[in-house]
């Protein structure tokens, strides 16, 4: 999938239009993203209050579904408003990447409380930890991949099926829709686990293939260079 039908830039209108509200209100891009840790943050509570200290309450567990979509939205505000601003940095997109990871991570962790209540069942002969552990390494591989090929110079690397935006849309919404069954939100946590990873593998094989073309183009015209006869007198 490229990178034009990212969830992300399906939704850049509204983005661009909260951007916008957020800067008049005197917001600074690092400050938002803190506030989708903040999200994630809350996220996490809610499921520990879900599923261990009210031993399941649906309401709880899809308020996590809501504070997950707001987190990957406001995800997407802060670079915005750092356009707007004429603000945008490589600290600003450090902290960005490393409150990603961190977001991400402690959202994908609070599953382990689901599977504290149920009492270690599995879901396709897999326990839910693994399918946690399963879904973490994907993710931090899917943005691996694409850090590593920028930085090679690879155009475009925001391909595949599951980018951040997308992982979260699927977390967001399966948790919302626990009321029909407790179970739900774990098909969205397996189809994160399995979209991340087989993105992580379309990613790497892109990448592959694109530094392997420069790498061929290098060699040619370091050959042009070498047949190409001295003109000079």
């Amino acid at each position: 999938m490229p990178s034009k039908y990212r969830v992300k830039r399906i939704f850049k209108p509204l983005i661009v239009k909260t951007a916008i509200k957020c800067e008049k209100l005197g917001l600074k891009p690092n400050q938002i993203t803190l506030l989708t840790l903040c999200f994630a943050i809350m996220a996490f509570i809610s499921m520990y209050i879900g599923f261990i200290l009210l031993n399941y309450a649906p309401i709880v567990v899809a308020l996590f579904g809501v504070f997950v979509l707001l987190s990957g939205f406001f995800d997407g505000i802060d670079g915005e408003v750092a356009r707007i601003r004429e603000e945008a940095s490589s600290k600003g997109g450090f902290l960005d990447s490393i409150v990603d990871k961190y977001s991400e991570s402690m959202i994908l962790i609070s599953y382990i409380f689901y599977d504290l209540r149920e009492k270690n069942v599995t879901y396709f002969w897999i326990p839910i930890k693994f399918w946690i552990s399963i879904a973490l390494i994907g993710s931090i591989l899917v943005g691996y991949a694409r850090a590593r090929g920028e930085a090679a110079g690879i155009e475009d690397c925001d391909i595949g099926l599951a980018a951040k935006s997308e992982r979260f849309l699927i977390i967001g919404t399966t948790a919302i829709f626990v009321f029909i069954h407790p179970a739900i939100p774990i098909f969205g946590l397996i189809a994160v686990a399995s979209l991340a990873n087989l993105t992580a593998v379309y990613r790497c094989y892109y990448l592959y293939v694109g530094l392997q073309k420069k790498s061929e183009k290098k060699i040619s015209a370091e050959i042009r260079e070498e047949i190409t006869p001295d003109t000079d007198i």
